[in-house]
């Protein structure tokens, strides 16, 4: 690297090394500052214009958001990731492999954003959705676009695919409401996110394959796609006929006058969302089949 750039990489490594997450609220989950984020945002701006690789800086700033796990900030990985070689390994794995181990994976596009994705993209210090940011976003369309090598496996040995069906089929992705915040749900939302990570699968699976993605491609335990695509299915028919929900339902009923009736209200759309992600890989059972040996 120039003199210049790597002045520039070393400023934004002093700005990793001085990352002080605090609790919000006390006791619970860590966050960034907002002051922060913007000051790690111009630090990586400079460096990009100073010939740093992305691919170095994003390894080096993902480090960072680990410690909280949370989604990078939206600005800072959409500068990062316009120019970044998702091929490079990181500790055993692709940045692409990275984004798709995140909780909130790489958005299907922009038409698809609410409905299929599920997640609101960050802005600094908050959650709220800022149009023109997701205007812009760099969503799986334009990560494909950028011609990454399919199949690459991470140190486990497997590829994006397997990754997005694992993560997918255990509830990786999307993090399910908590019970504290199962109070402050609307009628008719659900504690569980089975809807979401439905489309969402079924959505990147396609995207995946078009893009020259195998199914058939071996993974941890000599396990291909297709194999853990039949195996999710069990799973999620042993969640659409689970004794947990109508047990919970029997116990509250007999609570009382107006108990039942009231739990069967926060339990209808947790059983619309398994049977969702039952049908999603259903679906993509059937989508596998059609395919060409």
């Amino acid at each position: 690297m120039t003199q210049e750039a790597e002045l520039a990489w070393q400023i934004v490594q002093e700005v990793c090394r001085q990352a002080n997450p605090q609790p919000n609220p006390p006791g619970m989950e860590y966050i960034l500052y907002e002051e922060y984020e913007k000051e790690l945002l111009q630090a990586c701006q400079a460096a990009v214009a100073a010939g740093v690789p992305a691919s170095r800086l994003l390894e080096e700033v993902q480090r960072v958001y680990d410690q909280v796990d949370e989604p990078m900030y939206d600005g800072l990985a959409k500068l990062l990731m316009a120019s970044a070689d998702l091929d490079h390994d990181v500790g055993g794995q692709t940045l692409l492999h990275r984004l798709f181990k995140q909780p909130y994976p790489p958005r299907l596009g922009r038409s698809l954003h609410a409905s299929a994705a599920g997640a609101q993209p960050r802005t600094a210090g908050t959650s709220e959705v800022d149009s023109e940011e997701e205007a812009d976003e760099i969503g799986l369309p334009e990560l494909l676009a950028k011609r990454p090598t399919p199949n690459l496996r991470d140190a486990e040995g497997n590829t994006v695919l397997h990754v997005l069906i694992l993560h997918t089929i255990q509830a990786e992705y999307f993090p399910d409401v908590s019970t504290a915040g199962a109070m402050h749900l609307m009628p008719g939302e659900s504690m569980e996110n089975w809807d979401q990570r439905a489309k969402y699968v079924e959505g990147a699976f396609k995207m995946l394959v078009a893009a020259g993605w195998s199914i058939t491609q071996p993974g941890i335990n000599q396990m291909t796609p297709c194999h853990l695509l039949d195996m999710s299915r069990k799973l999620a028919a042993e969640l659409v006929n689970s004794r947990n929900m109508k047990d919970m339902l029997g116990d509250f009923g007999s609570m009382g006058s107006g108990w039942g009736a009231a739990m069967e209200a926060v339990v209808a759309p947790v059983k619309v969302g398994r049977q969702a992600i039952l049908q999603a890989f259903d679906n993509l059972l059937a989508f596998s089949r059609e395919l060409p040996s």
